[in-house]
């Protein structure tokens, strides 16, 4: 059936409309392309370079690929936004398969502070690659000659709850670490520190309370500076497992969260270094030392002085806490937990427990010699043997496989220390247990309060 001429003359006249909006769009590449190559021998400012690229760039409708430059246009209503994940370059592995490069992540709360709500608001993801489009008076180069950007039309965007993120990767070794977990992974790993966790917060919690009604009497300052640790323990088992649920909530729930978890863990880790000190005193000292106040002190020591440095960055520094995302291979399959947000807290954190590990060990390495001596002189250091292997426990040598997350042992330490760890109290009462069990009372003499 033979096209109308009406028909035919509008179907021509909106080809020409298309056709022309494409050599629009074609001509401003090119003149984006021409601004990139020329950017080395320009004599503007960077921020002026960049400036002006913006304000090109906010005119433009569609997505385009040059051969120095890509950009993505998304429009959307402020109500209707859920987050947006974007992949902005792919390489091919040499193994074979993709791998993402580049990402871009904007969380739901990139709209906060957007005050117009009812029109369509447009953001504009940019990919540079130019060696020295950006570059300064003192000639500072970007890494890997690539620049990811964006912006949203509607105006300058501050203060989020939750931060944008843009990541990278600028060689093979830093590749090979962020491909080593990969969603799966991180999914069994979940499930094992949950189930552990879980395990542990309900041995240790039967295990304080089978101390506190059933055998007061055995409460020397060993034992009681074993309570500590479970409380301890159980109160970091607590907070890891509300740490992922309330990263869904509010901003504020999640910094106290996070706090609790942090201050748990470093007051865990205290009470591991007051089970070494202890551990010291009564093998090393031979029961020949008097310290008045002895658990007193060690409460205000392994207690204290966590809780207050926690509550001191949470009261002054309250940033240092909210939201940590756990990455994946696949960047839209992440974890988001509450936990540290800063760098510089992160590496105190590590610094406090590799002092402590290795204080602990330095403790353990001198007992074992003096049961080995012991056990040259009369043969039966057996026993003893047997409990300094479940004191490793008590001070926790098994954190030590934090510090080899690196290469090729990262997957393996990973399943190591959250399998270990996770465990650590279930593993703690059960030697608990098996010690005291043993045991009478009025059988223990304790000179080291």
């Amino acid at each position: 059936m033979p096209t109308p001429p009406l028909v035919t003359l509008v179907l021509c006249l909106t080809t020409s409309v298309l056709w022309a909006q494409g050599r629009e769009m074609d001509s401003n590449v090119d003149t984006l392309e021409m601004e990139l190559q020329q950017g080395c021998s320009s004599t503007l400012h960077p921020r002026e370079r960049l400036n002006l690229l913006e304000e090109k760039l906010a005119h433009q409708d569609h997505n385009f690929t040059g051969g120095m430059i890509e950009t993505y246009v998304f429009k959307f209503k402020t109500e209707s936004f859920k987050g947006l994940n974007l992949s902005s370059k792919m390489d091919v592995k040499p193994g074979g398969g993709e791998r993402l490069r580049h990402t871009l992540n904007f969380p739901a709360e990139l709209v906060e502070g957007v005050k117009v709500r009812e029109v369509e608001q447009k953001l504009v993801c940019i990919y540079i690659h130019s060696p020295c489009i950006f570059q300064d008076a003192h000639n500072s180069s970007v890494l890997n000659d690539d620049v990811l950007g964006a912006f949203l039309q509607s105006g300058r965007v501050a203060g989020l709850s939750r931060p944008v993120e843009i990541q990278f990767w600028h060689d093979t070794v830093l590749q090979l670490q962020a491909d080593a977990l990969t969603p799966a992974q991180l999914a069994s790993l979940t499930h094992i520190s949950t189930i552990g966790c879980s395990l542990s917060a309900a041995a240790t919690l039967c295990t304080l309370l089978l101390c506190c009604f059933f055998r007061p009497r055995l409460r020397d300052n060993t034992t009681r500076i074993h309570m500590h640790l479970l409380a301890a323990l159980l109160l970091l088992n607590f907070s890891f497992l509300l740490s992922t649920p309330l990263a869904a909530g509010a901003v504020g729930l999640c910094q106290v969260a996070a706090a609790l978890l942090h201050a748990s863990l470093l007051c865990t880790l205290a009470w591991m270094a007051a089970e070494a000190f202890h551990l010291l005193l009564l093998l090393v000292k031979v029961y020949n030392i008097h310290i008045q106040h002895y658990l007193l002190k060690l409460c205000l020591c392994a207690w204290g002085l966590p809780m207050l440095a926690v509550a001191a960055v949470l009261v002054f520094k309250r940033d240092t806490y909210g939201y940590h995302t756990i990455n994946t291979s696949e960047h839209h399959r992440n974890t988001t937990m509450c936990w540290l947000t800063s760098e510089p807290a992160h590496r105190a954190t590590l610094c406090y427990t590799g002092l402590i590990l290795l204080f602990n060990m330095l403790v353990l390495g001198r007992v074992m010699m003096i049961l080995r001596r012991m056990q040259r002189q009369n043969g039966q250091a057996r026993k003893d043997w047997v409990t300094v292997l479940g004191l490793t426990c008590l001070v926790g040598t098994t954190w030590g496989l934090a510090f080899f997350s690196f290469g090729v042992f990262l997957v393996p330490q990973l399943y190591l220390f959250t399998i270990l760890n996770s465990l650590q109290g279930l593993f703690v009462c059960l030697w608990y247990v098996t010690v005291h069990r043993r045991r009478k009372p009025g059988s223990v003499s304790d000179n080291s309060r």
